[in-house]
């Protein structure tokens, strides 16, 4: 299926395609801007949403984000999902925007989630949301955040609790989440948070920007038994290796991970190797608490791993994710551009609202007709994807400079 418009009346283009039924694929034939009436909710599984398919300078969504919701099979590429503070209709609330997310509610599932390549920031709740109901069996299950850039989540905007600027929020009933390549900029918390009723998650070799000086803006654990009624079993498996921190200035703890205090489960175990902090690699010594940590969770192999994931050393992190890591790194829009600038001369601050860091840039309107291939869902050379994936897989290559 084809976007041919940018049109957000409540059943414009992009919508229309992410929310109908059956194996689909968003294809993007016209650049711009896209300013949501209200939140983009995926309901129904199969989709793809080829973002690199658009013409320069790509696509830019405002105003609110797109939530995976009780569904499976979704891939989400090559966007600048910004919400920010902007007025729009009733039915987006100012201080609920998450850029991206994904939801599972009722009894439901979501499963099989990717956001790959996608430069999300200036939101007013979280760069990032992953919750379902562990209370009425929901559950979300392998989901990849990856090569991406989060950044600048909105800091004293419209949230009804005052100052909210955070980072991916990995919650409830979740399960087996990888974060990878991915660039975490100036977030005061979350990078990410791990929260009670998440377990089995693999962070690896993510720069993580100026976080918060405090243990909650790191990369933390946590679990709240007084409210849980005690460890539910087979909770908390965490590998976290080769990440990069580039902490602010003051902050002197040397301890880019956080786990509670309370020791753990029997079977809790965490792998932790080579997550530097502002230069400096770290293993066991670079993980702080709130209180004492249970030994017996230290493994020295892979707590939980994704077959076939090589990670590499904490001191190539920097150099690999600035350039290849957001929506189109060959071709940044300001916004990135910014951000990445920020990174090289270690400057930056947190911001209450898009106009702190100049604005939304003016995306041009460019058109250009998508050639499909022969035979699109076909496998013209036997390996095991489509012509027209193959076709995507391409586009985006050419976007990321591989």
């Amino acid at each position: 299926m084809r976007v041919t418009n940018l049109n957000d009346s409540g059943s414009g283009s992009l919508r229309a395609c992410a929310t109908a039924s059956g194996p689909r694929v968003c294809i993007f034939e016209i650049s711009g801007t896209i300013v949501l009436n209200s939140r983009i909710d995926i309901h129904n599984p199969y989709l793809t949403i080829a973002g690199q398919t658009a013409p320069a300078p790509g696509i830019l969504i405002r105003n609110d984000g797109i939530l995976v919701y009780d569904t499976h099979d979704v891939l989400i590429q090559h966007l600048q999902i910004r919400p920010g503070d902007g007025t729009a209709p009733s039915n987006t609330i100012c201080g609920q925007r998450s850029a991206i997310g994904v939801a599972a509610e009722n009894g439901n599932l979501a499963y099989n989630i990717v956001y790959d390549h996608v430069s999300a920031g200036w939101a007013t709740d979280q760069t990032v949301g992953l919750w379902g109901q562990s209370a009425k069996g929901s559950k979300i299950y392998n989901v990849t955040l990856s090569n991406s850039i989060f950044s600048e989540a909105l800091n004293n905007s419209c949230h009804d609790k005052g100052p909210h600027p955070m980072g991916p929020l990995l919650g409830d009933a979740t399960t087996k989440v990888t974060m990878v390549g991915n660039i975490l900029a100036q977030q005061y918390y979350r990078n990410p948070l791990m929260n009670t009723g998440m377990t089995d998650g693999v962070i690896v070799n993510n720069l993580i920007f100026h976080p918060g000086d405090t243990r909650s803006g790191k990369i933390e654990m946590e679990m709240d038994i007084e409210n849980m009624g005690g460890y539910p079993s087979g909770y908390f498996r965490y590998s976290i290796a080769g990440n990069a921190m580039i902490s602010r200035a003051g902050d002197n703890s040397g301890q880019p991970i956080t786990v509670p205090s309370y020791g753990g489960p029997s079977s809790a175990k965490l792998y932790v190797k080579d997550n530097s902090f502002n230069g400096v690699s770290k293993n066991w010594d670079g993980v702080g608490s709130y209180g004492s940590v249970n030994g017996a969770m230290q493994v020295s192999s892979p707590a939980i791993w994704n077959d076939g994931l090589n990670v590499m050393v904490s001191s190539a992190v920097e150099a690999y994710t600035t350039k290849y890591s957001g929506a189109r790194p060959v071709a940044r829009d300001a916004i990135d551009l910014r951000t990445l600038n920020n990174i090289k001369n270690r400057t930056g601050n947190d911001i209450d609202k898009p106009s702190d860091a100049g604005g939304y840039p003016n995306y041009a309107v460019n058109t250009r007709a998508f050639v499909a291939p022969t035979n699109p869902n076909g496998d013209d050379n036997g390996n095991g994807y489509t012509n027209l994936e193959e076709i995507l897989q391409q586009m985006a290559a050419s976007l990321e400079g591989r």
